[in-house]
């Protein structure tokens, strides 16, 4: 057994992996290879010379409250080889991750647990509960709010977003990583928006589900933010939805634990604590 960054002629056998674990198009996976799969990003385990487990380790800051920047790696497609399941792989894949983030200078390093059963397993590798999200169903009702929803690119909408979200701790995404969401949102008829509501501005990724639309994540300031969620519904009617907005900006809904981290200074975890917020988690 042995844990190491991935070679490229091992992705056939990563794409394998994610395929199994999640059931993702492989068109998909070898996007985000060839997109996102910088050298140092993909992370696997060996057994016998082959991969078992593999992760993807991303780019991520952590921002305190008091605007304070740190280095809080994200965990994405963990995913092992049911037939190596049960002998501890993805938890040594973690610890080497966590390892590596260390030696990148991280303050810590996050994920968000693809299903509730998980934040348990998470928990046994070292996590604890971090980020928390508000989340709440909605339909339009009457007329929508005036204001006009304008599609931006990545870059543009993590500039709002930082500013929308200056005095909440949070991570933080560039305009590379949230183009991860950018996909998502634009192949299911979603988007990115910027959200104008009179004399202020918001912001949403949304993404069209069989069922409904979802607000992966809707950014306003807190007075506005009734505002910026009948605008949306407004937009595109008759869709049920579901909404999610940090736990600083509305008491509407109900609290999600939503993501963990494994934190290697005591400082940023202090700042951040258990209501933290990520919002974006390209599931």
């Amino acid at each position: 057994m042995e844990t190491g960054i991935a070679r490229k002629e091992e992705w056939p056998r990563l794409r394998e992996l994610w395929q199994g674990a999640f059931g993702d198009g492989a068109a998909f996976i070898d996007d985000f290879f060839v997109r996102y799969g910088a050298p140092d990003r993909l992370l696997t385990l060996r057994e016998g010379g082959r991969p078992v487990s593999m992760l993807a380790l991303l780019p991520m800051e952590g921002v305190t409250a008091e605007g304070e920047r740190f280095k809080l790696p994200y965990v994405y497609a963990l995913a092992t080889d049911p037939e190596a399941r049960g002998k501890g792989y993805a938890g040594k894949l973690l610890a080497y991750a966590a390892d590596r983030a260390r030696a990148l200078g991280a303050a810590g390093i996050c994920t968000v647990p693809a299903q509730p059963s998980l934040h348990r397993f998470f928990a046994s590798a070292g996590y604890g509960e971090c980020f928390a999200t508000r989340r709440w169903e909605g339909r339009p009702v009457g007329e929508g709010e005036r204001g006009r929803l304008v599609p931006v690119g990545p870059e543009e909408y993590a500039r709002i977003r930082e500013k929308l979200l200056r005095g909440i701790p949070h991570g933080a995404w560039d305009g590379e990583m949230i183009s991860i969401q950018e996909g998502f949102s634009g192949s299911s008829g979603g988007g990115l928006f910027r959200l104008e509501l009179g004399d202020c501005v918001g912001c949403a990724a949304l993404e069209r589900w069989p069922e409904k639309m979802v607000a992966k994540e809707m950014l306003a300031p807190a007075r506005e933010l009734e505002r910026a969620e009948k605008l949306l519904t407004g937009a595109f009617p008759p869709s049920d939805w579901e909404l999610r907005a940090p736990a600083a900006l509305t008491e509407k809904g109900a609290l999600w634990a939503f993501g963990m981290a494994d934190w290697f200074d005591a400082g940023p975890a202090g700042a951040f604590g258990e209501k933290a917020y990520l919002g974006l988690a390209f599931d």
